[in-house]
């Protein structure tokens, strides 16, 4: 009789808890926990939620100041009108929540990643799950992304980064990196957003350069010939296959020359060297439609710029529609990859080609929006890209932007280089030739071909 009695105490206080649990207030941890519960269900231990906190009124994230209730509640409507496009009607419908998981023997931090995309689904929202020390640091949000953010950066807001970045906006806001020692990869099915994101960062790294003391020099790899005409004024812009090997042949001689600056100034990486008073420009390398450097010259330069340039200031954007381990003929692309530490991955059509990008298939997840993509860098989390304005009927805004340049730090000399064919061991060419359409700066140096 009292075991009868206790079993239905106990299975009344079970619904108490459950029904508590499941509130509306209470919608995302009650769905973070039962995707626990079921992804694990046949382990004797489960990862234990051991803090959790909600983050936001309305939906606003990262408000823990201390501000008063009326306070967080104007800047939070206004946080969800400027990037969510709606105002927030009911508390429990715009969440954002913080979680700390504790995970038993026996589960690996990459198991309970691999789950993000599923935990992301039970709440209809994002997941952002981030490792620190022997915890587990879990955003979840049900906050809707809008289909277009209009391109937005100032980076006067960014003077303590070298190399400062727009992205896009995820659930958490706007997504700004220093890219200043990690290159990166971008990859999708054509007409998704890909173009449109490497003119916002040649862009925003253009800007920074003519407003911060630090500067940048970009050199653009166009093989589809029509696609970055724009900044042929302030970057070196090559269109075919011999510009693009004198080009990478050029950055190798500089990256040699570089080895020896820092040698003498006995520093390792080129944010050393600019903190003992020196100036040094980064230079960031952009190959759109990377699928198409098929010589192998061009190939092996470029593998050796990834495996060593970072360290010297040369910086790697690489794009292509659906990599795969033939991509190249005389490389291989895993080898490539594995030095792309920050990649970008727009809609894929299987789980297979995401896989190939991001190692999860995280990308064929993506619904069917153009700019939508997974960031993968010191986090991964679902974003809309900023969108740049490029179409005819946007030509007034596109020139107002690139007003804010000012005069070209270079001019263009338009000369056909020398037959160069890099010896075995990536041997230095002739010297004092010019690419077509490479730049001559005004301050032009007899020691760099890039005049600095």
């Amino acid at each position: 009789m009292d075991l009868g009695l206790g079993k239905v105490i106990s299975e009344t206080r079970e619904q108490i808890l459950y029904a508590v649990n499941h509130l509306p207030k209470n919608s995302i941890p009650a769905a973070f926990e039962d995707s626990i519960k079921i992804i694990w269900r046949h382990e004797d231990m489960v990862p234990m939620i051991i803090e959790k906190k909600l983050l936001t009124i309305n939906g606003m994230p990262y408000l823990e100041q201390k501000l008063s209730k009326r306070e967080k509640l104007r800047q939070s409507t206004e946080f969800i009108k400027k990037f969510f496009g709606n105002e927030p009607l009911e508390t429990e419908r715009n969440e954002g929540w913080f979680f700390i998981i504790h995970i038993p023997p026996g589960i690996r931090y990459t198991d309970f990643l691999k789950e993000q995309q599923r935990f992301a689904d039970a709440v209809m929202g994002s997941c952002l799950i981030e490792r620190e020390g022997k915890a587990i640091k879990v955003w979840l949000s049900n906050l809707q992304l809008k289909t277009m953010y209009h391109y937005q950066f100032d980076p006067n807001e960014y003077q303590d980064h070298y190399l400062p970045v727009p992205f896009g906006i995820s659930s958490r806001g706007p997504i700004i990196k220093d890219i200043a020692d990690t290159h990166w990869f971008f990859a999708g099915e054509t007409r998704y957003g890909k173009s449109n994101l490497i003119h916002c960062i040649v862009y925003s790294l253009l800007l920074a350069s003519s407003k911060n003391k630090q500067k940048s020099y970009i050199c653009i790899v166009d093989l589809k010939r029509i696609e970055f005409p724009e900044f042929d004024e302030w970057a070196w812009r090559v269109t075919d296959i011999k510009g693009a090997v004198f080009m990478l042949l050029k950055i190798t001689e500089e990256i040699k020359r570089r080895e020896g600056l820092f040698a003498k100034a006995r520093v390792r990486k080129i944010q050393d060297y600019i903190y003992k008073g020196y100036e040094l420009p980064f230079i960031v390398l952009v190959i759109d439609e990377l699928h198409r450097l098929q010589d192998t010259a061009s190939q092996e330069m470029l593998k050796t710029i990834l495996a060593v340039g970072a360290g010297f200031g040369v910086i790697v954007i690489g794009s292509t529609q659906r990599p795969s381990s033939t991509i190249f003929e005389k490389v291989k692309f895993g080898d490539l990859k594995a030095n792309f530490d920050g990649k970008v991955s727009f809609r894929a059509s299987t789980s297979t080609d995401s896989q190939i990008i991001l190692d999860n298939p995280s990308a064929s997840y993506l619904p069917n929006i153009k700019g939508r993509a997974i960031f993968q860098w010191d986090c991964e989390v679902e974003m809309q890209t900023f969108y740049f304005p490029l179409s005819p009927k946007e030509e007034p805004q596109l020139n107002k932007l690139l007003a804010e340049l000012g005069q070209p730090r270079f001019v263009v000399k338009r000369s056909e280089p020398s037959d160069v064919k890099p010896q075995k061991g990536l041997l230095p060419g002739p010297k004092n030739t010019r690419a077509p359409g490479g730049p001559l700066l005004l301050d032009d140096r007899s020691n760099s071909y890039f005049g600095f």
